[in-house]
């Protein structure tokens, strides 16, 4: 089966391919979540020792519309906790052989408060958006064109995606679906469209997650079609009825996924009826760690099982060059211009290199990572690289960002956790300011081990 994408990226149909190969012989665990600590991830690695194939990671943070001033606390840390989604899956897939599964709740485009992506919390008609010169049509596509950037992210670096647009679509507690199925329905067309012809994101794979059957777009424009279920705690079930619903209303042409759930399926029963769910993804946070949905004792059965498929290759070969740099900063920041004055490093007032000196300078600091990575620890090599970005300041903007996601993509291909450091802690300040005094790394390296320390305890 081919992408329903003519032009698809050769590894969007590998990944289609595999995804057809699976169903009903095995299935691909995954796990979602909203972190760049990715906690969920590390609560199954400690225990069960394996990691999940597939990862589900959060677009919510990079809506262009939140209400700063009209958001409660929940919402404002979940928005914070979500800052840099883009570059931590981007560096989790170059450094697995892991599949990245992308939802978004979207913020109204217009209006809205709080969580402006449940109806409740917005005015915003979707129905408008099919209305020529309409504000809320120019806001769809400004917001579309935002999301396509960093989708695109992923298609130059050859990444393949599962993208799952308007997710829960016949529902009506998201503004996409307030209006009905076919509202959300034709959203999802027009997205399409947009994204495939106009913004040529070859690299996505089209995920319909919905199981009425007048709100299905045709098979024109689904590869993969999945539902959500919440069961109750501890349900043990392999979800066989809920699949023969799913693809009765939607396409028995398609292969089919759990797009949520709350509740893991059974291995067991997986493996004794072969149902042909391709994929499951469990939702993050209380949904995966504890024991309030699913005992330890099933989530090691499920990773156990030689029915289910783990992540194998965890961690890759260490690889930085000054495009390395520029990639990072290109998502963090949208482009990948030096800075072209001088400058001073606010944490440590220290002067920064001359901007005539900065493509010399960030050459040999490449060549300088990779001939310390033999003889530095990941956690040494990480905080020196993080330390060196902050000290050359090569960028007019998102220098710390970009040294947080260089320190994450070395722990990345090194098989570690991520880490957050908040750029405002005195502790950080403290750290770097002492180990460019005393040019020596040991202070700040020991501030990265605590934080490390630290985040094992969350898990």
């Amino acid at each position: 089966m081919k992408p329903v994408n003519p032009n698809a990226t050769k590894e969007a149909v590998s990944l289609l391919e595999y995804l057809y190969s699976i169903a009903g012989k095995k299935i691909i665990t995954g796990q979602h979540t909203q972190t760049v600590l990715m906690e969920e991830r590390e609560y199954i690695r400690k225990h069960t020792g394996k990691l999940p194939k597939l990862m589900g990671f959060e677009l919510l943070g990079y809506s262009p519309n939140i209400n700063y001033g009209d958001a409660g606390e929940e919402c404002l840390r979940e928005v914070q906790e979500n800052r840099h989604t883009v570059e931590n899956a981007i560096n989790w897939a170059v450094a697995t052989d892991g599949i990245v599964y992308l939802c978004f709740h979207w913020f109204s485009p217009i209006g809205g408060h709080d969580k402006s992506f449940y109806s409740e919390n917005t005015d915003f008609d979707p129905s408008k958006i099919f209305e020529d010169g309409t504000a809320e049509r120019k806001a769809f596509y400004r917001d579309m064109d935002v999301i396509a950037k960093l989708l695109g992210d992923f298609k130059h670096r050859g990444i393949p995606v599962l993208w799952r647009p308007f997710h829960e679509a016949d529902g009506t507690w998201f503004w996409w679906g307030s209006k009905g199925v076919e509202t959300a329905r034709e959203l999802y067309r027009l997205m399409f469209d947009y994204y495939v012809n106009v913004k040529h994101l070859d690299n996505l794979l089209w995920v319909w997650n919905a199981v009425s059957e007048k709100g299905y777009p045709g098979d024109e424009y689904v590869d993969v079609v999945s539902r959500d279920i919440y069961a109750e705690p501890h349900t043990v079930t392999d979800y066989a009825a809920r699949y023969e619903e799913l693809i009765r209303n939607t396409s028995d042409k398609k292969v089919a996924a759990l797009g949520e759930v709350g509740v893991i399926p059974d291995i067991e029963l997986l493996e004794r009826n072969h149902t042909p769910w391709a994929f499951y993804m469990t939702w993050s946070k209380e949904f995966c760690m504890g024991e309030k949905y699913n005992s330890t004792e099933t989530l090691r059965r499920m990773y156990d099982s030689p029915y289910s498929v783990k992540l194998e290759k965890t961690g890759c070969p260490l690889n930085v060059t000054p495009e390395t740099f520029d990639n990072l900063h290109s998502v963090v920041c949208g482009d990948n211009m030096y800075r072209d004055y001088e400058t001073t490093v606010e944490i440590t007032g220290i002067k920064a290199p001359s901007p005539v000196d900065l493509p010399h300078l960030m050459r040999h600091f490449a060549d300088q990572i990779m001939s310390s990575r033999f003889s530095l620890n990941p956690v040494e090599l990480a905080a020196m690289a993080h330390k060196r970005m902050i000290d050359i300041q090569p960028y007019s903007e998102g220098c710390f960002e970009t040294a947080m996601a260089l320190m994450n993509y070395i722990f990345a291909c090194s098989n570690m956790p991520n880490i957050v450091i908040d750029p405002d802690d005195p502790l950080y300040h403290a750290a770097l300011s002492s180990s460019t005094r005393t040019r020596d790394m040991e202070p700040f390296t020991k501030f990265v081990e605590g934080i490390i320390d630290k985040n094992k305890n969350l898990c």
